[in-house]
């Protein structure tokens, strides 16, 4: 069996991979203990201020129809509110309630503690 030897390139995109998929499992962790689904705590994380349906399904890459099980769940949960636009009620906003500020707040912070011990 031969032993691969990887470029500099090829080892910094396999180390950037590996911190990807870790920090991915540190979010899935964080999350559950917040009762959230992984999309929902990336959902939170994105909302570092307001964004519309459109815009979050475009950072997801898929159909809006697909963010909208996410945004429910995090409307039931009241960690977030739907606000029409007003030139066009078929756009939704979506804000950060209070309960929402501080839970990302409580992700973002053990995130960032977690993601310093890949160092």
């Amino acid at each position: 069996m031969s032993k691969t030897i990887k470029t500099g390139t090829e080892q910094e995109l396999m180390d950037i991979l590996y911190s990807l998929l870790k920090i991915k499992h540190q979010i899935i962790e964080i999350g559950t203990k917040h009762n959230l689904t992984l999309m929902q705590s990336f959902t939170l994380l994105i909302l570092d201020k307001p964004k519309t349906t459109l815009k979050i399904s475009s950072i997801y890459n898929c159909d809006a129809s697909n963010v909208s099980g996410i945004i429910d769940g995090l409307e039931a949960k009241r960690l977030i509110v739907k606000k029409a636009d007003p030139k066009d009620h078929r756009v939704k906003h979506i804000n950060l309630t209070a309960k929402g500020l501080l839970t990302r707040k409580k992700l973002v912070e053990k995130l960032n503690v977690d993601c310093l011990s890949l160092e």
